[in-house]
């Protein structure tokens, strides 16, 4: 707490709690770019499983360490949204880490579609502040998706609990981008890319 006499002890301000949180999540995010998708990381041997655990408890923890409050911009969704944008950053394949096992793609593929499903729900709300931000977390997740599914077929793992699941959430991604980005014709590219994408994937 500050006065006019100085510093002493008090309550944290709870938005002072919330930049911290804020900063912490970046913190780790920027830990996980560093190990997995720098120069230096393709050149190195990919990471232990002591490093993947560390860095999941860290997560872990500082998911459960946040309660929201109604009105603030770190709301659940947010939470949400970026405890699964964190999880695939770290399960999906890297330069880092080209060859990540079959339990480290079934995190990715299911944080992928929390992803998709988090987006969809609030562009329907019509609460998304940062489109262009949206558009790529929502195509990253999409190609994350793919890209486990087709490294886990030649590995000849089952990551996904169905087919149909697979499709519908391929098929959401494809929707959410078309009317994300339908405001942009310099997206068209985009556009273009993901469904060629889908089409070598079907």
């Amino acid at each position: 707490m500050i006065t006019s006499l100085g510093l002493g002890e008090g309550p944290l301000d709870h938005m002072k709690e919330c930049g911290i949180h804020h900063a912490n999540l970046r913190n780790l995010q920027a830990d996980i770019h560093e190990r997995l998708t720098t120069v230096a990381a393709a050149r190195a041997p990919p990471p232990t499983q002591e490093w993947f655990d560390a860095i999941r408890a860290r997560l872990e923890a500082w998911r459960s360490s946040y309660i929201p409050v109604p009105g603030e911009y770190m709301n659940q969704d947010w939470l949400d949204l970026q405890y699964s944008i964190t999880t695939t950053l770290m399960c999906r394949p890297s330069p880092g880490n080209q060859k990540p096992g079959q339990q480290s793609l079934i995190s990715a593929v299911q944080a992928a579609g929390n992803i998709i499903k988090v987006y969809k729900r609030l562009w329907r709300a019509k609460v998304l502040n940062f489109i262009w931000l949206g558009i790529h977390h929502v195509f990253m997740a999409g190609v994350t998706y793919l890209n486990s599914i087709w490294i886990a077929n030649g590995e000849g793992w089952s990551i996904i609990h169905s087919y149909i699941d697979a499709i519908l959430d391929i098929q959401t991604c494809s929707q959410l981008l078309e009317a994300m980005s339908g405001e942009w014709p310099v997206l068209t590219g985009l556009m273009g890319s993901s469904r060629a994408r889908y089409r070598v994937h079907a």
